[in-house]
């Protein structure tokens, strides 16, 4: 009797592992998010976004790809992430050649002096699914 309920234990548990594996997304658990390199810059002139909505704090202009989502922006350690900038929602594609091609995010701040202590700076972003 103990060895029918030790297999049937065993046996569920398996079946378990089974159904998790078929219905679940295993890869997910096991990916690293994607950094890629970019400048990032700061911009505090202008009223209005592509959109013709205010600009606010926690925007950037980017790749008109990316209109919508977040960036994770760090600095760049070697290539590696390092301190951690912020989120940043993607709500302005900007007018600079580069900002279009990817190469460049522009970070919205009513500060002026912000922007300039911020300059310009290598950075490393991730792009997250989702609004800010």
């Amino acid at each position: 009797m103990n060895k029918m309920i030790s297999f049937l234990v065993i046996y569920g548990i398996l079946i378990s592992i089974l159904l998790f594996f078929v219905f679940c997304d295993a890869k997910a658990f096991n990916e690293q998010p994607y950094f890629f390199e970019v400048e990032a810059t700061a911009y505090c002139y202008g009223e209005t976004r592509c959109d013709g909505k205010p600009v606010r704090s926690g925007i950037c202009a980017g790749k008109k790809e990316w209109y919508g989502k977040v960036l994770a922006l760090y600095e760049n350690d070697n290539g590696n992430p390092g301190e951690f900038l912020g989120y940043y929602e993607c709500l302005d594609t900007g007018g600079d050649a580069r900002i279009k091609e990817g190469k460049c995010v522009d970070i919205y701040n009513p500060s002026k002096e912000w922007c300039i202590n911020f300059g310009r700076k290598k950075v490393l972003a991730v792009i997250i699914e989702g609004k800010g």
